[in-house]
């Protein structure tokens, strides 16, 4: 018998060692991932049961608000109880002017665009009312003064003052008004 000499332990290719590393690196991402996907499913699953208890809480909680809603409406006798009531008491504060609404109306229906409200004062209680127009052209105020003054409602519409605004080159106009509301 002869006998050989050498080493019979595979001694691999280093690109062999290469492929394996690569493979077993890929291997254990793989396992890390499908680890990773698996809690994160189940913790889905768990968050999917929690909201829909919470929906069936919030679906219960809107079903007794909406009939705590039709049982706290009020009647029609109790809203024109409360109405007469409410008209009672502004009996008592006295006579009153128009409502700011309604002279913000008058005052939006009657100035045209390019003339502005610059500051504006009102008591529904005396009815008087105060403000300033502003303009870049002197020859619009006049005609909206006119207006004023033939607005059903408005009384003793008088122009305070008429200022010049200096240091502009646009010339701008401003009037101060002063008018009785009815």
């Amino acid at each position: 018998m002869k006998m050989r000499h050498g080493s019979f332990v595979f001694t691999p290719n280093p690109r062999y060692r290469l492929v394996g590393g690569v493979f077993w690196v890929l291997a254990l991402a793989s396992l890390f991932l499908v680890t990773w996907l698996w809690f994160d499913a189940n913790e889905m699953k768990r968050r999917t049961v929690k909201l829909e208890t919470h929906k069936i809480e919030l679906r219960a909680q809107l079903v007794s608000l909406e009939t705590s809603v039709k049982t706290l409406t009020p009647s029609v006798s109790d809203m024109q109880n409360l109405a007469d009531d409410v008209e009672y008491l502004n009996s008592l504060s006295g006579p009153r002017a128009a409502s700011t609404l309604a002279v913000l109306t008058l005052l939006e229906e009657t100035i045209p665009e390019d003339v502005w409200i610059q500051q504006l004062s009102y008591s529904v209680e005396t009815g008087l009312l105060s403000f300033g127009l502003l303009s870049d052209q002197e020859t619009s105020l006049p005609p909206v003064l006119n207006a004023l003054e033939n607005i059903e409602g408005f009384a003793d519409v008088i122009l305070e003052r008429q200022i010049r605004l200096q240091g502009n080159q646009s010339g701008l106009v401003q009037y101060d008004i002063r008018a009785r509301v009815e």
